[in-house]
């Protein structure tokens, strides 16, 4: 074979080479174009959300001028960023798998009359859309949807119905902060003038009091007092200021909480006084400027972790302070 005719035979496979690249690439993104999209919004115009899902509905409003989310209850509250990040982008332009139907003929069949779930969303000029949720489908990858003013009959994925629906389910609600039970090693609890240290190995799900020789904490007395633990929820939010601490009993703190996680980092948490009217105590996170407000029960059951530790049942001493 000639040099001359090697060039020609080359230059051919690099055109059709190159011709397939661009069928191939063109034909993806025409693909990608042809998905129909429920709606399109631009995510950082979003300012209102309203979520409701079997009856129950909560309500979000970004503040003017603001990047903050809050949840409308009274008090209204602050969404918990690392929860609630990236919601407005997936509601701001969701994607259908699939129109099933360009009109529905019976909406009740697909759980859309009435349906499972409704999501409105609205812009900060008024520009808004409606879309209700219903069944999921037989193979349960999918849930039918329907966009209100529009006929035709959608599904999307049901992992982001799932996700969209617990807005109304599972609010993101203010922590004093976020950590998994598997996840905790040790918890310091100092208060009253006592401090006890809890401890489990990493292989284990059973806690300690250390220096106690009978410390050891069946799962039946500790697993309330490790919900209690892993879900601070928060009742209202105050914007503290350092000088301002002394006044919610924070400066210095009444009880003093550390959990340990299993990598060695430490989240610390303080308890102060009670709240005016008896039934709520001021709280903060260390690292943080919000004075928070937790509920009574829960802040009395982080204290008992120091003043009265849960000993086994038949254990009647109290663990030596240290």
């Amino acid at each position: 074979m000639n040099l001359r005719l090697s060039i020609i035979l080359v230059a051919i496979l690099v055109l059709f080479g190159g011709t397939f690249l661009v069928l191939r690439f063109t034909g993806q993104q025409a693909e990608r174009t042809d998905e129909p999209w429920l709606f399109r919004l631009d995510d950082g115009a979003i300012a209102y959300i309203v979520a409701t899902h079997e009856g129950k509905t909560v309500n979000y409003e970004k503040k003017p001028g603001s990047l903050k989310w809050f949840i409308l209850e009274d008090p209204e509250l602050p969404v918990n960023f690392e929860k609630w990040s990236g919601t407005p982008l997936l509601l701001s332009g969701p994607r259908v798998n699939r129109v099933l139907a360009d009109t529905i003929e019976d909406a009740a069949s697909f759980g859309l009359d009435p349906p499972v779930s409704s999501v409105t969303v609205t812009d900060r000029s008024g520009i808004g859309f409606e879309f209700h949720m219903g069944k999921v489908t037989p193979d349960e990858s999918n849930t039918y949807a329907r966009l209100v003013g529009f006929p035709q009959l959608f599904t999307v994925p049901t992992s982001w119905a799932e996700v969209i629906s617990g807005l109304a389910t599972t609010p993101p609600y203010p922590r004093l902060y976020l950590i998994d039970e598997e996840d905790i090693r040790d918890i310091q609890a100092i208060s009253d003038g006592l401090t006890v240290n809890y401890h489990r190995e990493p292989a284990s799900r059973l806690f300690f009091i250390e220096g106690d020789p009978n410390g050891l904490i069946s799962p039946e007395t500790w697993d309330g007092t490790m919900s209690l633990i892993i879900d601070p929820r928060v009742v209202e939010v105050l914007v503290g200021k350092e000088g301002d601490l002394a006044v919610y009993g924070l400066d210095p703190p009444l009880t003093i909480t550390r959990l340990t996680r299993m990598d060695g980092s430490i989240i610390e948490f303080h308890l102060g006084t009670r709240t005016p009217d008896q039934e709520r105590y001021y709280a903060q996170t260390v690292g943080t400027e919000e004075v928070m407000i937790v509920p009574a029960a829960w802040a009395q059951a982080m204290i008992e972790l120091a003043t009265d530790p849960p000993f086994p049942p038949e254990e009647e001493g109290m663990a030596d302070p240290g």
